[in-house]
């Protein structure tokens, strides 16, 4: 029993924290760019068959994902955050808020579970401000609302990034903690 409790621990374990495998980060992003292939490791598979997720072939784009922010902090429901910067070139880009434990969208209030890349206002340079929280905020607002730590999802559709393009140069956009948060 006890052989058996500490394999079984030990299995999520490893498909919860096995982030170095296959992994494309930048900065606190992460990517699994060959999750939707044959070439997937073998913990990249076992996460995408526990979570029913239907990951995106290299053709069809790339998904990053972060949980903390730039201080490395979990990223909290209750905290009020701003995501800043370039985003890279693709056709059209979702960010999606998701609960860390059971891998559902999150949203306040029924309102949109997605945000999408031909529904926000840009900046002058081109890059993207939007404020993610549960308290509204004037210009992109992202309302999240949930009781546990949620990551942060952006899937870059038709991409150049798919076809083995480097996304280092270009960087990601940053997620700053815009105020002090109590809990």
């Amino acid at each position: 029993m006890i052989a058996l409790g500490l394999g079984g621990g030990s299995a999520l374990l490893a498909l919860d924290r096995a982030d170095a495998l296959g992994a494309l980060p930048v900065g606190r992003w992460v990517a699994y760019p060959e999750a939707g292939t044959d070439k997937a490791d073998p913990y990249t598979t076992a996460r995408i068959a526990r979570n029913a997720a239907l990951p995106l072939a290299p053709a069809e784009g790339l998904v990053f994902s972060r949980r903390t922010d730039e201080a490395n902090r979990p990223l909290r429901p209750q905290c009020q955050y701003v995501l800043e910067g370039r985003v890279p070139s693709a056709r059209f880009w979702t960010l999606r808020a998701v609960d860390i434990q059971s891998g559902k969208l999150i949203a306040k209030n029924g309102r949109e579970k997605a945000l999408h890349s031909r529904a926000l206002l840009r900046q002058p340079d081109g890059s993207v401000r939007i404020a993610i929280g549960p308290s509204i905020r004037s210009g992109n607002w992202f309302p999240v609302e949930a009781n546990r730590p949620f990551r942060l999802v952006l899937s870059l559709y038709d991409t150049p990034l798919g076809s083995g393009s480097s996304i280092t140069p270009l960087g990601m956009p940053a997620v700053k903690l815009e105020e002090p948060c109590d809990a």
